[in-house]
């Protein structure tokens, strides 16, 4: 039997194999514990998605902020006597409509 079989170069290559494969487990095993904390928020992605377009951007309120907002600037616009159907004819006419902006800019706000 030959002696040099088992030589430096195979004890080094054996230890790089054996530490690769401790790295690799390593790695395995860290991301399957990663897993366990990624997972629950990625599952609750739909209902957050849906809740925050709702609630948080006021998605839910949309409809009823466009008709505040349509109900005010035709209130306006006819304290102005400016009849929307028909094309405007220019003139100069001084009325406060502070009370229709208010509402108009709350409707934003909100």
């Amino acid at each position: 039997l030959d002696r040099r079989c088992f030589s430096f170069r195979t004890a080094a290559w054996t230890a790089a194999f054996f530490l690769g494969s401790a790295a690799l487990l390593s790695g395995a095993v860290l991301c399957q514990h990663a897993m366990v904390f990624i997972l629950p928020p990625v599952s609750q992605f739909p209902s957050n998605l849906e809740r925050g377009f709702l609630n948080d951007l006021r998605f839910n309120r949309l409809s009823s902020d466009v008709t505040t907002v349509m109900q005010s600037a035709q209130s306006a616009l006819a304290m102005c006597g400016v009849d929307c159907s028909e094309a405007l004819v220019p003139g100069e006419i001084d009325v406060n409509t502070s009370f229709q902006q208010q509402t108009i800019e709350l409707a934003f706000a909100s």
